[in-house]
């Protein structure tokens, strides 16, 4: 049996696998590591090979990689680059063993498949924004709980929202903060939704659907041009 992930390529050498005794129960493959850049518009075509002590050195000295082994080496191209932005639907481009622009396919049609009724509501949250002291402003850990609460009486039609360009945010009278020495200061930005940072990344986002081609699902394509739309009305 071997064991291949999405972004791994091993090179079988049959006649030298058929010469080998029944007695032999395992082999060692020397692993040949597919696309050094991601690339959802075509099949890999670039390999990593194994690199020596003296090549990793220099590649950890120059901060390139984590750590001089070839281990560091392969998933670079993975994590990516500190500071950049990873674009990755729900983690799945190193494990995804097709075009990532069939795999939104895939799931569009699934859900277009379901009852409407039956599908889950999506929530996005950030716990982590920060004030002009690079504090963070919301407590976090069980108090994230009064943010699930919300949600739950949104889902019961309960509790009401304020409707941006991104979607639905609570109103200040809606979240239970009792017991948070929060300002009014401090809920508004919270709360806030800056549409012009918002405009930069869906810029970005249409950036990134370049390199899936023709193949990209017009679906996203709209969805982002209403995204825009909003922005900037």
């Amino acid at each position: 049996m071997f064991h291949i992930d999405g972004d791994e390529v091993v090179h079988i050498d049959r006649t030298a696998l058929a010469a080998l005794g029944d007695d032999v129960r395992a082999v060692r493959l020397s692993p040949l590591e597919a696309v050094a850049e991601f690339r959802a518009d075509s099949d890999p075509t670039w390999f990593k090979p194994l690199l020596d002590q003296e090549q990793l050195v220099r590649l950890a000295d120059l901060g390139v990689i984590a750590r001089p082994n070839n281990r560091a080496f392969f998933r670079g191209h993975i994590t990516g680059k500190v500071g950049v932005v990873r674009r990755d639907p729900m983690a799945m481009i190193p494990f995804c063993g097709y075009n990532m622009a069939d795999y939104f396919s895939h799931w569009l049609a699934t859900g277009a498949q379901a009852d409407a009724d039956k599908l889950p509501r999506i929530y996005y949250v950030n716990w982590f924004r920060k004030d002009d002291n690079g504090k963070f402003v919301w407590p976090g850990f069980g108090d994230n709980s009064r943010v699930l609460k919300w949600i739950v009486d949104r889902l019961d039609g309960k509790d009401a929202a304020t409707k941006t360009a991104i979607g639905n945010v609570p109103t200040k009278d809606t979240l239970d903060l009792d017991g948070l020495d929060l300002t009014d200061e401090q809920l508004d930005l919270l709360l806030a939704v800056d549409n012009e940072a918002w405009r930069e990344e869906a810029d970005k986002i249409g950036q990134d659907y370049e390199k899936f081609g023709d193949r990209l699902p017009q679906a996203l394509r709209d969805q982002l041009a209403a995204l825009k739309s909003r922005l900037s009305s």
